[in-house]
């Protein structure tokens, strides 16, 4: 297969409750990463751990082996997380945090790690298919729902995320892998 040529572009919007925006984004598509962080809104500086998220990633060395770029940057947003706690401590609020989803390529592979509910998606072949699974409430209990049979869902809010940069002293990132095709369109 030929080398993939990767192209990107980028937008974000504050939406309609927030007046400031709490989102970063990295757009690195000659290193292939590319990562959209979504600061927590409700709680202190939102838009300052989105960027910690970012910022940490930005200079991720160029590997071959993408496990090796998996494991790199799962360490740097592990440490984006205990500066975001100490940050935390030392302004004495209960929590600084955002969410995270990465993207990285290698060859003819990306992975996707992410923490919370930012999200990517692949289109391919006219389907739009989401990679990641929310790390939410909602989705907890989606997932015991289908596990246990059960006819009935209690609907938790859908807003409140399980897993975010700064929401625990020790962070827990998911990864998933996948093989790329020409003419693939990621959207995080």
């Amino acid at each position: 297969m030929a080398e993939l040529q990767w192209t990107s572009a980028a937008r974000s919007h504050p939406g309609r409750v927030r007046q400031v925006n709490e989102d970063a984004g990295l757009e690195q598509p000659k290193r292939g990463v590319w990562a959209v962080a979504d600061g927590m809104g409700g709680h202190s500086l939102g838009e300052f751990a989105s960027r910690v998220a970012v910022r940490c990633l930005i200079d991720l060395p160029e590997q071959d082996a993408l496990e090796s770029r998996i494991d790199d940057a799962k360490a740097r947003l592990q440490e984006a997380n205990r500066r975001l706690r100490d940050e935390a401590a030392r302004r004495d609020v209960p929590m600084i945090g955002t969410t995270i989803a990465t993207l990285l390529a290698s060859g003819d592979r990306c992975a996707c790690v992410w923490a919370g509910d930012s999200r990517i998606y692949l289109y391919r072949a006219g389907r739009l298919r989401q990679l990641t699974r929310d790390h939410s409430q909602l989705e907890a209990a989606r997932a015991l729902h289908a596990a246990s049979g059960d006819v009935t869902l209690d609907r938790p809010p859908s807003n409140v995320i399980t897993r975010a940069l700064g929401g625990a002293d020790e962070l827990e990132l998911d990864h998933v892998v996948v093989d790329v095709r020409d003419g693939d369109v990621f959207l995080l």
